[in-house]
């Protein structure tokens, strides 16, 4: 969490983060929402640690690969700023040029990382619906192609903020609010990261609004698919609410990207945006880590129910 390494209690004025000074009472303010933030952060990246975990290890839960590298991309996203943990605060904490200019590099491409996975989530969303409706095949191989689009985005942003910050290393510096690393002579990496989560954020509001005609233009037929075909195709009427209520997050992310812009030089401002920005892990992990299935595979200590034949050959459950 946010370290106080370098401050002293008779100090009553401090440098930390770009060199501006701050009173005692800034400064108790700012190590709170530093606190807030990276307590945020923890939290969320322990939850879809937790959901993806279950995931892969339990028999009773199956999930898709985009499913999987959704929650992967959250929790990329939470170790990416909380890199910088403990050494937020204080001119002896500072971070050393290379590990700020990699911490600042995964700081931009995280944003994109989380959008575009959101996005391949909803595409095959709405084609696995597709195809169960019309009684279709999966297009399996669509979405092994699609799952790449996210990895190599964050790799090339990655590579982006690198060479920037090694052509010019004076501008790689931690951040006044102490949450992160940036380039403070270039707005080129903000503007690429809002650039490519405002297509994203697009994309995804126009696969919302086909998936809601699609679906109301096939509901009974949707409605009528039994139950093995809704756990099949994983689909079902829980996981399309689910999606469509987080469908909301990108725009919300989005509004803060817009914010920070203009605040970007604003200490308050841009620890308060950051923190609510903080919250997007944890409202990912409470959305899809509250299904039924991954719910009952954390109940480890219930006993599941053990099917024997009865003198009617009929099947019952008994615990």
């Amino acid at each position: 969490m946010a370290s106080n390494q370098g401050m002293t209690p008779a100090s009553n004025m401090q440098k930390h983060g770009h060199g501006g000074k701050f009173t005692a009472q800034e400064m108790r303010t700012h190590e709170g929402l530093l606190i807030a933030f990276n307590t945020i952060l923890v939290a969320g990246l322990l939850l879809n640690l937790i959901i993806l975990s279950v995931a892969c290890l339990s028999r009773k839960v199956q999930r898709t690969a985009t499913w999987m590298l959704f929650i992967v991309s959250w929790i990329v996203l939470c170790l990416s700023y909380l890199a910088l943990a403990g050494q937020q605060m204080g001119q002896n904490s500072m971070p050393a040029f290379g590990f700020c200019l990699a911490q600042a590099a995964l700081m931009y491409a995280a944003p994109p990382l989380t959008a575009y996975a959101t996005l391949i989530f909803m595409i095959q969303v709405y084609l696995s619906l597709r195809c169960y409706v019309y009684g279709e095949k999966p297009k399996e191989k669509y979405i092994t192609g699609l799952l790449a689009i996210p990895p190599i985005i964050h790799a090339a942003i990655v590579i982006e903020v690198v060479i920037l910050g090694l052509r010019d290393r004076n501008q790689v510096k931690r951040h006044m609010t102490g949450m992160f690393c940036s380039l403070n002579k270039t707005m080129t990496p903000i503007y690429v990261t809002l650039a490519l989560v405002t297509v994203a954020v697009i994309g995804v509001i126009g696969l919302e609004i086909t998936t809601a005609l699609f679906l109301r233009r096939n509901w009974s037929a949707f409605m009528s698919m039994n139950k093995k075909e809704k756990e099949a195709s994983f689909f079902g009427p829980g996981i399309v609410i689910r999606m469509a209520l987080f469908s909301i997050v990108p725009i919300f992310v989005l509004i803060i990207e817009l914010i920070i812009i203009p605040l970007h030089s604003n200490k308050m401002g841009m620890s308060v945006s950051l923190i609510m920005y903080a919250i997007v892990p944890l409202l990912a992990a409470l959305a899809f880590g509250t299904q039924g299935d991954i719910i009952g595979a954390l109940m480890f200590w219930k006993k599941d129910p053990i099917s024997v034949v009865t003198r009617g050959d009929k099947e019952k459950d008994i615990a």
